[in-house]
């Protein structure tokens, strides 16, 4: 939409640079913020899939299962690192208020991460540490 309005208003090789501009921020962003998603298991079946985009996907009580989706090195470890140990905080709140029983195990479902290099797994071992 950048481009066409770059063209539109300004000339060809402006709406092109916008265009390039927008595409490489994209590219920025998807690579520094992995989709992670908390999953459940559907019932029924032996699938596991994101709580929030499946609302029937029934969690295991004690256990948060958590899937990565991309390859995990230095520019988003710190990023996948915070963000479970936020999903990890949030679920205990959520036992205390709730007396469910504790988060006991947490599972990483690591299957769609292609890549990991040393800065991944450093982060993955602080988040075993913590």
């Amino acid at each position: 939409m950048g481009a066409f309005f770059g063209v539109i208003f300004v000339s060809v090789e402006i709406g092109l640079l916008v265009a390039v501009g927008i595409s490489f921020a994209k590219i920025l962003l998807q690579v520094t913020r992995p989709r992670t998603a908390i999953l459940g298991k559907i019932p029924g079946t032996s699938v596991y899939r994101n709580i929030h985009q499946y609302p029937e996907a029934t969690r295991i009580p004690g256990v948060l299962t958590i899937r990565v989706d991309s390859a995990i090195y230095f520019s988003n470890s710190n990023y996948v690192r915070e963000r479970i140990q936020r999903w990890l905080t949030d679920e205990e709140e959520k036992v205390k208020a709730v007396s469910l029983p504790r988060i006991q195990f947490l599972i990483i479902e690591m299957s769609p991460v292609t890549d990991i290099d040393t800065s991944g797994i450093n982060a993955l071992e602080d988040l075993y540490k913590s």
